[in-house]
């Protein structure tokens, strides 16, 4: 069952506790880890085979995952530790992760109710203020990276700031007008493929490997509900791709494989590395200005 919905400002600061780096901070550094008592958290959740589930959201990196099912069911395998201890110690009750960016064991999450974390790292300047910038009424949707230290910004308004990006990408994204649907997924592999897929279902895509162009090619025409595509800027043969009955992964960590099997009831050993919860907050926040 659902949570009930909250209402809450995406123009507030990011919420702190003792394993969040705020975006705010201007300095690096090693935060100090406080694991919440057992009796503080919800049942943990164990990985059951009864059920199929449909992936929704997926972020990888050079050798690590994340993945977020329709069932609120999260799971992950090595992560940054400090992006490790930031999902493992919040809150089941509070919004999953919307977005998520690795690379170079750096990262930045953007959460459902529009809070933001980071690993504390020095952010490019550009990026710092669009993350925190106290002038927008919108929240951050998403954040990509891109290979060379370049990234992209989008808002639920729709609108979008970039720095450095695949020249499609770039070339797509200035040719949009205000009126076309925003982008709802987007995502970059290291040698400057990219995926970008819209509110209205349309799908974009360039320099991906053969074996994913190929899936795209067969599923995107039949304009499926639902598809989701993840890319990593750190390497350029990494993808899960997930359309109608369609699932591919590549990847060099074989438990993602073993996931997305499990995803559809299969019933096999999982590896004792993957992290499992169980987070009932999926409902998208709305914005509330006069909260702030």
């Amino acid at each position: 069952m659902l949570a009930a919905k909250k209402t809450v400002s995406f123009a507030s600061p990011a919420v702190s506790d003792e394993y969040e780096i705020s975006v705010y901070s201007d300095t690096t550094f090693e935060p100090e880890y406080m694991i919440a008592e057992e009796d503080d958290w919800e049942q943990e959740y164990s990985p059951q085979y009864d059920q199929q589930r449909r992936l929704v959201y997926c972020a990888l990196g050079k050798d690590s995952w994340y993945c977020r099912f329709d069932d609120g069911i999260s799971c992950w395998d090595n992560l940054p530790q400090t992006l490790h201890y930031k999902l493992w110690n919040r809150s089941r009750s509070l919004p999953p992760v919307r977005s998520l960016a690795i690379m170079d064991q750096q990262w930045i999450a953007i959460f459902s109710d529009g809070s933001i974390a980071s690993s504390g790292f020095a952010m490019n300047a550009k990026l710092r203020k669009e993350l925190q910038d106290p002038d927008s009424e919108s929240g951050v949707r998403l954040l990509a990276f891109a290979p060379g230290g370049g990234w992209i910004v989008v808002r639920y308004d729709g609108t979008m700031s970039w720095e450095r990006l695949p020249s499609g990408l770039d070339t797509l994204i200035r040719r949009r007008h205000p009126q076309d649907p925003p982008v709802e997924l987007l995502s970059i592999s290291m040698f400057g493929g990219w995926f970008v897929r819209f509110e209205d279902g349309e799908c974009e895509f360039e320099g991906l490997p053969k074996q994913l162009e190929q899936i795209l090619v067969k599923e995107v025409r039949k304009a499926p509900e639902n598809i989701v595509c993840a890319l990593t800027p750190e390497d350029a043969g990494s993808f899960v791709i997930a359309v109608g009955d369609e699932e591919q992964v590549q990847h060099p960590r074989s438990s993602l494989k073993i996931v997305m099997r499990w995803s559809q009831g299969e019933q096999l050993e999982l590896p004792p590395s993957l992290y499992f919860m169980h987070q009932m907050g999926l409902e998208t926040v709305q914005l509330d200005v006069s909260e702030i």
